[in-house]
């Protein structure tokens, strides 16, 4: 179950569709929010330079919030060589861990709610960052095979208890 703050639909604002339709007449445009340079009249590598480097799709460069389309793809091998099936399109790769966990953290937990991590654990488990997006993280003894409830079971669920 994904977080309130996450809208079930996600229509387009006023703005995104004054721009859709300013787009579709033809209108020119000068979009601040474009982050692409080969749509904004910087280009790419000249024709020698891609022929130099063999590469002519690097000519078109396409931005995905989750990964590039073949690192994603990689990711895909990679477990499908020990076994697993994955979907490219349900691989998010972040700059870092603590992107990744604050990502989570956002997506999954509403803000004032507390959230298990095992002790010990990967310390951006415990970070700011990750109490900034929800209530923050409770220590939990952990094993290899998950985490212990148990030790919970005894005392008051609250924001940094176990910390």
């Amino acid at each position: 179950m994904l977080s309130r703050r996450v809208p079930p639909d996600a229509p387009p604002n006023a703005w995104a569709r004054r721009l859709a339709a300013r787009r579709a007449a033809g209108a020119a445009l000068l979009d601040l929010t474009e982050t692409n340079p080969t749509r904004v009249g910087l280009g790419g590598a000249d024709a020698a330079a891609l022929q130099a480097l063999a590469i002519p799709a690097a000519a078109d460069y396409q931005p995905d919030p989750r990964g590039t389309r073949t690192a994603r793809e990689a990711v895909v091998g990679y477990y499908r060589d020990r076994g697993l099936v994955v979907d490219a399109d349900e691989v998010v790769l972040t700059a870092s861990t603590s992107e990744a966990y604050a990502h989570l953290f956002r997506l999954l937990a509403e803000p004032g709610e507390a959230f298990l991590v095992p002790a010990p654990s990967y310390p951006p488990s415990r970070s700011p960052n990750s109490r900034a997006c929800a209530s923050g993280p409770i220590a939990s003894p952990g094993t290899a095979a998950g985490i212990s409830t148990r030790a919970r079971s005894r005392r008051r669920w609250r924001r940094g208890a176990g910390r």
